[in-house]
């Protein structure tokens, strides 16, 4: 746990420290989003790289230790993933069990993840599967002899960072160098080509696209190494990609600082930028196309700033990260940045979990506890103007 909330931490403070930055068939445009069939974004505590939460039209996935677990959006009942008479959820025969995954995903009625490749394929590379939202019909959809770590999914495609390493035949930890891209793939064609959208051609030397999530029709991720014309020259670009004409450009205000991690806000989106020099941190708020930069808040060095389309929540995780605070407190406000509540979750309770943040209903907790049971807890946000300084969350599965 303390390694993943300290990598966590790592990852916080590199996005603080940036300094730079053919015609397609099917492809909904549009200014809206969709949580059935867009890219969902897990915020506020949730590793970028690993996804484990997701959102369905009846309810809330969740993964842990091997199974996946369904939360219902209006009881908050939480169960394995499973309707087998008589399961007891502990073993591989359970509909709930998916092995070990590396990230979730929903995406218009069907359950998506992937893991190490099977036995056939000696454990080398990743599948894909899917099943439906109820659990039955799992199938394989692809098979890739590399590794697919960073992903998502958004109207109708597949999108993934694919790494070609210089010595591929010597396997990924013989070279330093990699052309790195990203392509897609259609989810009802699992047999079609891969397409291009992306190449970092600005990179080379310990290249990587990471944390890539789709809004609308722009596709935005990091593009991390360094410089192709320059190995000495760092490069930290953050990237927005139009979906239907594939032209990228770097997200960047005019003072040169870029913009990170775009949050929905109603039809805004919210970036991070990075940290100034007297410590605080900038957020700005743009059209939904990540245009017309406007600066909407700023955050001691300590905080962080997320929304739930709703809500803007502003807590001091990295200052309890770091040591520096003892109590972990929340603000939260309306869009207009009027503050509505102001509470603190006792210490003792928090675990390194994971959040939900795609609605304004709740915040969904997912936990292992000493032994390697699950335990799923909720906080209703039907709460929120009447927390009383504390909000205790509740038990739902266990």
């Amino acid at each position: 746990m303390l390694k993943r909330s300290l990598a966590i931490l790592l990852v916080a403070l590199v996005i603080l420290s940036f300094t730079g930055c053919d015609n397609i068939n099917e492809v909904t445009s549009g200014d809206s989003y969709n949580y059935v069939t867009d890219s969902q974004m897990t915020m506020m505590g949730s590793d970028p790289y690993l996804i484990d939460v997701a959102k369905g039209e009846k309810g809330y996935y969740s993964y842990k230790s091997k199974f996946i677990y369904f939360t219902d959006s209006e009881t908050f009942e939480s169960t394995p993933l499973c309707f087998k008479p008589n399961c007891l959820h502990n073993s591989d025969t359970c509909n709930a069990f998916i092995g070990a995954t590396y990230s979730i995903a929903y995406n218009d009625g069907y359950i998506y993840y992937n893991q190490s490749g099977d036995i056939d394929h000696e454990h080398l590379g990743v599948q894909f599967y899917r099943m439906k939202s109820d659990g039955t019909g799992k199938e394989k959809l692809w098979y890739f002899d590399y590794m697919v770590m960073e992903w998502t999914i958004h109207r109708g495609y597949l999108y993934y960072v694919y790494e070609m390493y210089e010595n591929a035949d010597q396997g990924v930890m013989a070279s330093e160098n990699a052309d790195v891209y990203v392509y897609r793939q259609k989810l009802d064609e699992a047999q079609s080509n891969p397409e291009e959208v992306y190449f970092a051609k600005e990179v080379y030397k310990h290249s990587s696209i990471t944390c890539p999530v789709a809004i609308g029709n722009n596709l935005y991720f990091n593009v991390n190494g360094f410089s192709r014309e320059d190995s000495k020259l760092r490069v930290d670009n953050y990237m927005k990609v139009n979906l239907t004409t594939f032209e990228a450009q770097c997200m960047k205000l005019k003072d040169g600082r870029t913009m990170v991690y775009p949050t929905l806000l109603g039809n805004d989106l919210i970036f991070q930028t990075a940290k100034k020099s007297d410590g605080n941190i900038d957020y700005y708020k743009t059209d939904f196309n990540g245009e017309n930069p406007e600066l909407f808040m700023e955050v001691s060095e300590n905080e962080r700033l997320f929304t739930d389309d709703t809500f803007v929540y502003v807590n001091n995780e990295l200052g309890i990260r770091m040591g520096t605070d003892d109590v972990w407190n929340f603000k939260v406000y309306d869009s207009e940045l009027k503050e509505i509540d102001n509470f603190n979750l006792d210490l003792n309770e928090y675990r390194d979990s994971r959040l939900l943040c795609l609605d304004d209903k709740i915040f969904l907790f997912i936990e292992e506890s000493n032994i390697g049971e699950t335990e799923i807890s909720i906080l209703d946000k039907s709460e929120l103007g009447s927390t009383n300084g504390n909000w205790e969350r509740k038990i739902v599965y266990n």
